[in-house]
């Protein structure tokens, strides 16, 4: 298990945990994941922010509303006045990456 992440949880919007998912549910546990919204854009802060989950970003196949929904989410994670640019940069990438062009 890895409870890295649940810093993560103070970024996540409003009404997330309405949204979680069950993974699994056995006698002694039970898994949630987040919703699909809140993977995505956790999942685009990290390619954005580390160069990190490319593989899973290409995998959940987003689509370009929902690359457009999160732009600006993203764009707020971080002060360095080049932040919103390099979001959009990386964005468009991960758009030509999954065949629709910019």
């Amino acid at each position: 298990m890895n409870n890295g992440p649940s810093s993560l949880t103070d970024a996540l919007p409003e009404g997330w945990r309405e949204r979680l998912q069950l993974l699994y549910r056995g006698q002694a546990i039970t898994l949630w994941t987040l919703g699909r919204p809140e993977l995505l854009k956790s999942k685009l802060f990290a390619l954005c922010d580390r160069g990190t989950d490319l593989s899973d970003c290409l995998a959940l196949q987003p689509a370009a509303e929902e690359l457009k929904v999160a732009s600006p989410r993203l764009e707020i994670q971080d002060l360095h006045p080049e932040w919103p640019r390099h979001v959009q940069a990386i964005l468009e990438d991960l758009d030509l990456r999954l065949g629709r062009g910019v």
